[in-house]
């Protein structure tokens, strides 16, 4: 008998504590899976808070390219428009070492620059390019060498260079066009 009064007392209380300890088990499971959760949740808030600042930041830096390509542009078109009348003549003036320069510079920099620019510009501006590389790279008008220089090939370096800077020349006004709508497309405009 008292082994049957301690069932009967016992077994409501191991059962009553089992219950409580499965509940306390499942509150507390319930309590860390919220925790974990709100962690992740956190987690993947930093990193869409990252991405959206590299994105951000490369957005910049395509608007900042394109502007300097545009200014590039700009400052170029009068230099061609000024040296190629000459250069067709035959004259040769000091300051043309300062368009070669900057054509060449120009180059370097759409090499170096692609990435951020819509392909149909680049499609616009390489073959130019390609002719403005072609005529500067040592074919171009030697300065100080015409004595040494053979006349028909001196006479062909210059018709390269006055054809692949009038060639940039008719492509500025496009590739400004294009630019401009892509500047403005990209700030909604």
């Amino acid at each position: 008998m008292i082994f049957e009064d301690m069932v009967e007392i016992w077994v409501p209380v191991v059962f009553g504590a089992g219950g409580v300890v499965l509940g306390l088990t499942n509150y507390l499971g319930k309590v860390r899976a919220k925790r974990e959760l709100e962690a992740l949740k956190s987690e993947l808030q930093i990193h869409a808070a990252e991405r959206q600042m590299r994105v951000s930041n490369l957005y910049e830096r395509r608007a900042e390219r394109i502007a300097d390509l545009y200014g590039r542009m700009a400052e170029l078109s009068p230099m061609c428009e000024r040296h190629v009348p000459q250069l067709e003549r035959g004259n040769r003036q000091e300051d043309l070492s300062e368009l070669t320069g900057k054509l060449s510079d120009f180059c370097l920099f759409f090499d170096t620059s692609q990435i951020y620019f819509p392909e149909r510009l680049c499609i616009l501006l390489e073959k130019t390019v390609i002719a403005l590389k072609t005529s500067l790279s040592g074919n171009s008008v030697d300065n100080g060498a015409g004595d040494q220089a053979d006349g028909a090939a001196q006479k062909e370096k210059m018709a390269a260079f006055v054809a692949a800077v009038t060639a940039f020349e008719a492509t500025i006004p496009l590739a400004q066009k294009a630019l401009k709508e892509e500047f403005r497309k990209m700030f909604g405009s």
